[in-house]
């Protein structure tokens, strides 16, 4: 691993943990670096880092992302106009950072940067091999307005109209995205942003697509032979399996089975059509996360690929210029992927209760038409991080304030409601980080964010989680390793990605308040929230819960008739002392392929029919259950313990039919009596 140097110098090693890699070391150096005296206190050198969003040149830390030397020497007369009387760099010399990151490449991000900027430039010359200055100027003086508005590129109250066609700019080959120049303070983001918009549902390049995809996966449906036998109960027809959750861990369970072999399948949704998962309702970042370049639920066939879907409709360059998925294309491509592979799914189709029924399950499913009730012999509950119990919700926030006025970081919010407004926001991780930024660019008078911590987190110890072994073999540990290594994930918390804490600090109406955890919560006279904080008292006009979410099976309704049945690793595994975790100790104590297990054997069986591929999973089965990441090994998991189960179930039937096989070969060789007879000589 590379030592730690200044964010403008390169560091020989960029592996996903090194400190001179954008998010590798975190925010502590952001002040220092930069000679900016920040405007409050400073605790400590790690409480330095957050306050960074309140330095008066905060403008230089965009330096972090763009490897020029010309942008850092505009930077400087910036912050010299602010006042700020110590330049950057002053031991390297003028610009040295800079040029050392520009000349040296810079880190992947430097460079991607640097790239999609230099095909901008490229888009606005003439054929003729002249540059069209006006298109440039034009550009550039649209961006600069945008900066200086605030928000996301544009003032706050104008119509989303206006700002997607602010994005847009004539050039000699037509209306292109500005990619390059389009940048706020925020830096990445509005880079991040630009990419080509989601394509309609069907168009003749994804219809194409759709039968290369048919196509490939007809390659290998091999061996052909249907062996899960369609079964029925006086009368009512048994399902094979019901999916709970039409989300992306839903479509990629629901393929998995498809390509097992295993047909009776549907899948159940509570939301209306186009509308599944966090994308586009309380998923508040503006791309994924994770890198472009995950199978996720294509499940390693390549027409099905994000990438072969994005490309189908904006070509490979585009492809090349993308540096991050946004998230309402990520949703558009898990619609197409539903309808490509005609998975069966009942939207607006809520799942209330799991019964046993005699080796079966019966659920009871609540849709607008009214109640239903199926049989089936499987259920996957898909249902993401609230899979394993709920939102965590401070019990004195729900007892002391109105239901109007706060809301957890996971339900819907009226953030136009917040527009002039007081709004603070409990937590330290990327979803409070993102409701923030959404609250900031409603327009919220002022948004402050509060978190327990006294310096934001700098590692991403998840991030050692990421490689092939771990996510194949977590599962077969034994329980005392996995208990260490979930230890070790409880005790790191992960720090917001930069682009998202960027995005908060581009506000000066955003502040940082740091080791202020809430003690208790009021409402004033004049109608106002009153914060209680080791800090001091705050007031608010609205308070968002970036809390996270609880393990606790009690609060998932759907399981309340089998829960007392149900197996937690505090049930079966008792930790060294020392080591005790009761937070990990709720968690459900899964089985090889996801499925629950019996607290108490022989008394209920049909638990070990319900497999948890959701939040649920993290301590028995590692990161697969949860996130693009691990999924295509989380799916291959549970699909082979689903199918296993089927098998065995019918293993005898299987065993007496092929004892009783007697169907002949094709003949090679004619039989005797039918060979002619041999010509007279």
């Amino acid at each position: 691993m590379g030592t730690h140097r200044r964010a403008g110098e390169q560091c020989g090693d960029r592996a996903l943990h090194c400190p001179c890699r954008p998010g590798g070391a975190g925010f502590r150096d952001l002040p220092a670096h930069h000679g900016c005296e920040p405007d409050g206190p400073v605790p400590d050198d790690a409480g330095r880092s957050a306050l960074a969003a309140r330095t008066r040149c905060r403008q230089r830390r965009e330096h972090l992302f763009d490897g020029g030397a010309r942008r850092h020497r505009q930077l400087d007369r910036l912050c010299r106009v602010q006042g700020s009387s110590q330049q950057p760099h002053a031991d390297l010399g003028p610009c040295a950072g800079a040029r050392g990151t520009s000349e040296r490449g810079g880190t992947r991000l430097h460079r991607q940067r640097l790239a999609v900027e230099g095909r901008r430039r490229r888009a606005l010359r003439r054929p003729d091999g002249s540059a069209d200055r006006g298109n440039a100027v034009a550009a550039c003086r649209n961006a600069r307005r945008r900066r200086r508005s605030g928000g996301l590129g544009r003032p706050v109250g104008a119509s989303p109209d206006r700002r997607a066609g602010a994005r847009r700019r004539r050039t000699p080959s037509g209306t292109r995205l500005c990619r390059g120049s389009e940048r706020t303070e925020s830096g990445l983001t509005i880079e991040l942003q630009n990419a080509p918009p989601a394509a309609p549902a069907s168009t003749p390049a994804l219809e194409r697509l759709a039968q290369q995809a048919r196509h490939e996966l007809a390659l290998f449906d091999y061996p052909p032979r249907e062996w899960v036998p369609p079964r029925s109960r006086d009368g009512e027809q048994v399902l094979d399996v019901v999916i709970a959750g039409g989300g992306q861990n839903g479509v990629a369970a629901a393929s998995g089975l498809q390509q097992a072999r295993v047909p009776n399948v549907l899948v159940l949704d509570e939301n209306p059509e186009g509308r599944e998962g966090p994308w586009v309702t309380y998923a508040r970042m503006i791309t994924l996360r994770t890198i472009k370049t995950l199978p996720g639920p294509a499940l390693k066939v390549p027409a099905l690929a994000f990438q072969s879907w994005y490309e189908a409709q904006h070509g490979a360059a585009a492809w090349e210029a993308l540096v991050r998925i946004p998230k309402q294309m990520w949703m558009a491509y898990l619609g197409w992927l539903r309808r490509t592979l005609s998975i069966p799914t009942l939207s607006e189709a809520r799942l209330e209760l799991i019964e046993p029924a005699d080796g079966l399950l019966r659920l009871t499913v609540r849709t607008p038409a009214g109640t239903r009730q199926f049989l089936t012999r499987k259920v996957v509950l898909a249902t993401g991080s609230t899979g394993a119990g709920g939102r965590n919700i401070p019990a004195f926030v729900e007892q002391k304030l109105p239901r109007d006025r706060w809301a957890h970081s996971a339900e819907d919010i009226d953030f136009a409601a917040l527009a002039g407004k007081d709004v603070a926001v409990l937590g330290a991780g990327a979803s409070a980080f993102d409701n923030a930024a959404t609250a900031l660019e409603a327009g919220a008078a002022r948004v402050d964010l509060y978190m327990r911590r006294a310096a934001l987190p700098e590692m991403n110890s998840a991030r050692f989680m990421e490689f092939e072994g771990l996510y194949r073999h977590f599962a077969d540990m034994d329980s005392l390793t996995r208990w260490r290594f979930m230890r070790k994930i409880f005790a790191s918390p992960m720090p917001p990605p930069p682009d998202t804490f960027l995005r908060t600090t581009a506000f000066a109406n955003f502040h940082l308040h740091f080791a202020s955890a809430w003690d208790d919560v009021g409402l004033r006279a004049d109608g106002r929230i009153e914060l209680s904080t080791p800090s001091g008292m705050h007031q608010a006009d609205f308070a968002i819960l970036g809390t996270g979410f609880a393990a606790d099976l009690s609060r998932r309704a759907e399981l309340a008739a089998v829960l007392p049945h149900v197996a937690m690793w505090r049930d079966r595994f008792a930790p060294p002392p020392g080591e005790a975790s009761p937070a990990i100790g709720r968690f459900p104590f899964l089985g090889a392929g996801f499925e629950l297990t019996e607290r108490t054997p022989g008394t209920c069986p049909e638990v070990a029919d319900i497999h948890m591929f959701n939040g649920a999973a993290l301590p028995s089965m590692g990161p697969i259950g949860l996130g693009i990441n691990g999924m295509a090994h989380g799916t291959e998991r549970l699909v082979r313990g689903i199918t296993r189960d089927f098998y065995l179930q019918d293993a005898e039937r299987f065993c007496a039919e092929f004892l009783a096989y007697d169907v002949p070969e094709a003949r090679l060789v004619p039989a005797p009596s039918a060979m002619p007879s041999p010509s007279p000589t």
